[in-house]
């Protein structure tokens, strides 16, 4: 059975209603005469549905006391009403009700009101249970991904990487072993020394880049200052650093997340931006941390890509954005077509 509270500041009303409710087989559970008491008494019961009048005395009015139950829990509220002023129900509509009955009340109408409030309540809940377990699901698979890079990085470097370090060694004792007569053959021979130690330099930096050690013996703050600094070096490109020492904000997981987010945002920028310069900012402020990474390149019309969903979004945007959800945090993208990008989001420190 479904417990209601109801709050008017007319008892007469409040009687009439409850017994309204209690013949529909609703359970009261309790009645407040004003705002403050509203607020006060969903915290302690939290009852399934609120009816509040909008019009009420006091500092609170109906629509204050809403909002501020909003804040607080997701109980749906109904609001009652004689009154049909423009703009009364426009500031009705911020606190976001599940629904209005009209004074004088009608049964069908309250009845059909909750039922409604009611099942949008559950749906509301279904989806945030769907939405937990997908971010669950989609954690998990990060973390898993995770572990295969450094899994792949620690092959490229301890595999790879020295079976390619022997071969150049090979290749240039054979250089060496070449007589003057054979310039051709010498001159060969050291081009394909210089080929087999770009695929080194390559293949080690493909191991940094799959998992970073940096993060674990320097932490994020150098980490992504390394980042940046190899992202100016391969597009040739000025890039301006201003980053606080974070590291002891957050925990290891949460680091590799942020710098995956920026190797991302690095990784749009070198495909897409054509940029002159790249700016980057991770700074404390309040309980929260904020980064930003900015190009002044081709940019994009940010407002429509932002209203898409995330499979039309494109992948590295809506990477970018999950990761940061999975945070508890904040992301925003700020662009226009020929003004370069930015992109910002905050992480609550841990």
């Amino acid at each position: 059975m479904h417990r209601l509270l109801i709050v008017d500041d007319e008892p007469i009303v409040m009687e009439n209603l409850e017994a309204l409710l209690t013949a529909m087989g609703y359970t009261v559970s309790g009645k407040a005469f004003s705002g403050e008491m509203a607020v006060s008494m969903a915290a302690r019961l939290l009852p399934d549905l609120i009816i509040m009048d909008i019009v009420m005395p006091g500092k609170m009015d109906g629509i204050d006391a809403a909002q501020e139950i909003r804040r607080a829990s997701d109980i749906p509220v109904i609001f009652m009403t004689g009154h049909t002023d423009t703009e009364l129900m426009e500031k009705a509509k911020d606190s976001k009700p599940y629904g209005y009955v009209i004074k004088p009340f009608q049964l069908a109408q309250i009845r059909s009101a909750i039922e409604i409030a009611l099942t949008q309540k559950k749906t509301v809940e279904a989806l945030k249970a769907s939405q937990a377990k997908i971010r669950g699901l989609s954690a998990h698979m990060l973390e898993t991904q995770e572990q295969e890079r450094k899994r792949i990085s620690m092959a490229l470097h301890d595999q790879l990487g020295q079976t390619l370090s022997l071969l150049r060694v090979r290749i240039d004792a054979v250089c060496r072993k070449l007589p003057e007569t054979l310039p051709d053959q010498q001159t060969e021979c050291r081009e394909i020394s210089a080929y087999v130690k770009q695929i080194i330099e390559d293949t080690r930096r493909l191991s940094r880049e799959l998992s970073p050690r940096i993060l674990e013996d320097l932490g994020l703050s150098a980490g992504l200052k390394w980042l940046i600094e190899e992202a100016g070096k391969h597009l040739r490109v000025k890039t301006e650093l201003h980053i606080q020492e974070i590291d002891h904000l957050f925990p290891a997981e949460t680091r590799i997340r942020v710098f995956r987010i920026f190797q991302e945002a690095v990784s749009n920028i070198i495909k897409y931006a054509q940029a002159g310069r790249i700016t980057v900012v991770a700074r404390k402020t309040g309980d929260m941390v904020q980064f930003s990474i900015k190009d002044d390149g081709k940019g994009f019309a940010a407002t429509h890509i932002l209203t898409l969903d995330s499979t039309e979004k494109g992948l590295g945007l809506a990477t970018m954005e999950e990761r940061v959800n999975m945070l508890g945090g904040e992301f925003d993208v700020v662009s226009r077509k020929g003004e370069g990008t930015e992109i910002r989001f905050s992480v609550p420190t841990q």
